[in-house]
């Protein structure tokens, strides 16, 4: 192309020495030749555009003509060598012909007209500066007018205005704007400096721009700034950044940008520009010599908030120096390692924390180089040895760091009184929400329990090599969770207050109470009796402190030729309807002729303390007293009861069945406690017909109950 425009121009050129155009000025047959060459200047526009990167904003087509007239005027001046040392030659008293160019560092000021300002009898001149960057071709042109001050000009001072903003690219990873207001100053002897509104922007998708507290700002990361230089190709500009950001693949982890030289020199590279080892080839000096691109002198990296220097840290992030720190054709560029940031010991025993002893991050070129996270893990449920390590490296196959924490071992297990051996099965996962860390542990192994029956107690209640399978263990609600628990295989006999146990079932339990794990058992209480205990192990797990071991049950269950015995008792602690009591129960069978039956409650709640008891002896009809004619009495009872209320009285209580068990009478009527009721006497017989008690057979109560203040209730 620039061939044929060459040869174009010899052909204009000598038209216009040797042609007469008839009716044309000079002035009139200049711009007659100007458009011949935009003529064919706009038909090989294609070809051109194709090979040249405009780099312009928002170009509209009066802007592109008005560019290309700029660059074409230029080439006119170039071709036919029509230059003058200053403006002054303007006023020689010599034929000049415009267009007319003065050459001064490399830019040419054109000159294409001049016409009388009549208000002030000065010349006006109308002038452009249009060039090509070196490095891409890019077409960038200004345009102005000015009046010409001075003894012929010799004082003049103007401007030219940019006709339309230019991006140019720094590689696939950031772009350096040209915006509106940039322009270029010019004297009697040409151009003299540019006076440039600029904008440093990144276009990598993996910087994501976010304010301080780490939330995007879906706005483009970039700089605007003012500076002026002489060369557009060349310079170098220090800037106050203040932005921040994340990388894809690094969440939460937060890069700032301060202090910044923003490097156009392809001449010299500042001495205070670092870069990483092997940046260049070795000996390439003239490599590091044209760089360019951003050297960030002042940078840091801002932790993850559930990284905390202590408590009372509350969301201040942990901030570090970062290193080697460029933004060029390349991207991003940055390093750091540092070491104890975060020392064990300032963790809480009762936090879910994390310590840092260990981190460091390498970026090179826009990839993740290297990254790692190393220290300790506090898990509160596990006792005095509740520091396990931790590490976490980058996996670039999902673009995300992963922690990695190996439980496997022996710990304490205080919310259970217990020991838990976990295999290498176990794993946890570690969940960051609301800028805290939430692990949740999935283990296998056994539990051993050692749990005391009291707070003073030296009694104990012991479990051990208890299998289990899916143990949850984590932060938030459900806290605690057993999928599936061994009772057979290598399982010891466990025992309670000395007396061994043979388990049945074992289960996670939630109740008004509160939570833990249940055990139901058989009972050896000597060599003759035996019967079934049912026992709770309370835990408070928003604290994972042990609470308590709940006995709810023994019961017996004994049967020989000449007698069987059954019955137990049942506890309550700290039930919302009983409070703090017990119920015994008990029924004794003499060679299946005679029966008794007692039931004694026992209890307090609030500040007052209830009882119930209940006897009934039965025999057979053919045993029993005789009635004549027909009748035989064969079982007599009665009892006491304080502080206690038929259950049928108080409707307005939502009582379940497991309490009206607790509180049922031999006659079946459930009574439970209740404050205003004073003493109450029970009686009960049961009678039938002697010669056919299946015939007819009947139970007849009687029951008379005080209020508090000695009065009937009725």
């Amino acid at each position: 192309m620039s061939i044929y425009f060459g040869n174009i121009m010899r052909v204009i050129l000598e038209i216009n020495r040797n042609i007469k155009l008839k009716g044309f000025g000079k002035m009139k047959r200049l711009f007659f030749i100007i458009g011949i060459i935009f003529f064919f200047q706009t038909a090989y526009a294609r070809e051109e555009s194709a090979t040249i990167d405009l780099g312009s904003l928002n170009l509209s087509e009066e802007q592109s003509k008005k560019i290309d007239a700029a660059l074409t005027v230029a080439e006119v001046v170039k071709q036919a060598n029509k230059y003058i040392e200053s403006l002054s030659d303007l006023f020689t008293g010599g034929e000049i012909t415009l267009p007319v160019g003065i050459k001064k560092g490399g830019y040419e000021l054109i000159i294409s007209e001049m016409s009388l300002d009549k208000p002030t009898g000065k010349q006006v001149i109308h002038a452009t500066c249009a060039f090509k960057f070196k490095d891409t071709g890019q077409k960038i042109a200004f345009e102005g007018e000015a009046i010409l001050e001075g003894k012929n000009g010799l004082g003049t001072a103007g401007r030219l205005s940019l006709i339309a903003p230019v991006r140019r690219n720094i590689g696939r990873h950031s772009a350096l704007d040209v915006k509106e207001g940039t322009a270029v100053t010019f004297g009697c002897e040409g151009i003299e400096s540019f006076d440039a509104k600029l904008a440093w922007t990144v276009t990598s998708d993996k910087i994501i721009p976010v304010d301080k507290q780490g939330n995007p700002t879906h706005q483009p990361l970039s700089v605007l700034f003012e500076t002026r230089f002489n060369d557009f190709d060349s310079y170098l500009v220090s800037l106050n950044v203040d932005q921040t950001f994340t990388i894809s693949g690094l969440k939460d982890i937060l890069f700032t940008l301060k202090g910044a030289t923003l490097d156009q020199s392809d001449t010299e590279t500042s001495s205070m520009t670092r870069f990483p080892e092997n940046y260049f080839s070795q000996g390439n000096t003239e490599t590091l010599n044209l760089w360019k691109g951003l050297a960030v002198s002042e940078a840091t990296i801002s932790l993850p908030t559930f990284f905390k220097k202590s408590e009372s840290s509350g969301n201040e992030r942990i901030t570090l120096s970062l290193q080697n720190v460029l933004f060029d054709e390349n991207g991003f560029t940055g390093h750091i390692a540092a070491e104890n940031i975060i020392p064990g010991e300032n963790i809480g025993p009762e936090s879910w924390d994390l310590s840092l002893t260990g981190f460091s991050v390498g970026i090179l070129k826009n990839n993740i180089t290297a990254f790692g996270l190393s220290g300790d893990i506090n898990i509160p449920p596990f006792g005095k040895h509740s520091l396990r390590p931790y590490t976490a490296t980058f996996n670039p196959a999902i673009n995300e760091y992963e922690f990695k924490v190996n439980i496997a071992g022996e710990y304490d297990f205080p919310v259970l009184y217990s020991t838990v051996s976990l295999n290498e099965l176990s794993s946890m996962e570690l969940l960051f929400k609301e800028k805290e860390v939430y692990p949740s542990l999935r283990a296998s192994g056994e539990l051993t329990v050692h749990a005391p029956l009291g707070k003073d107690s030296t009694k104990t209640f012991s479990v051990p090599g208890i299998s289990f399978e899916n143990m949850v263990i984590q932060r938030e609600s459900p806290y605690f969770e057993i999928g599936a628990i061994g009772v057979s295989g290598k399982l010891q006999s466990p025992k309670i207050s000395g007396f061994e146990l043979s388990l049945n079932n074992i289960h996670t339990f939630k109740n008004d109470k509160g939570s833990g794990l249940a055990f139901e058992a058989g009972i050896a209480l000597n060599d003759m009796f035996g019967g079934k205990a049912g026992l709770q192990l309370y835990g408070d797990y928003e604290k994972w402190k042990f609470k308590e071991v709940a006995v709810d049950k023994v019961a017996v269950d004994f049967r020989s030729g000449a007698f069987s015995l059954s019955g137990g008792v049942w506890f309550k602690n700290s039930d919302p309807v009983f409070g703090d009591g017990f119920r015994g129960d008990i029924r004794l069978t003499l060679t299946e002729i005679f029966t008794f039956d007692a039931v004694g409650v026992f209890g307090k709640k609030d500040a007052y303390r209830y009882f119930l008891t209940d006897v009934f002896f039965e025999t057979t009809p053919i045993t029993g007293i005789p009635i004549p004619p027909v009748l035989s009495f064969y079982g007599f009872g009665g009892g006491l009861y304080r502080r206690m209320q038929q259950a049928s009285k108080m409707p307005t209580q939502n009582i379940d069945a497991e309490s009206l068990e607790f509180g049922k009478s031999l006659s079946g009527i459930s009574y439970l406690p209740d404050e205003k009721v004073g003493l109450g006497v029970m009686a009960n017989t049961q009678f039938a017909l002697a010669s056919s008690a299946s015939a007819f057979n009947a139970k007849a109560g009687f029951e008379i109950q005080f209020n508090n203040s000695g009065g009937l209730n009725f």
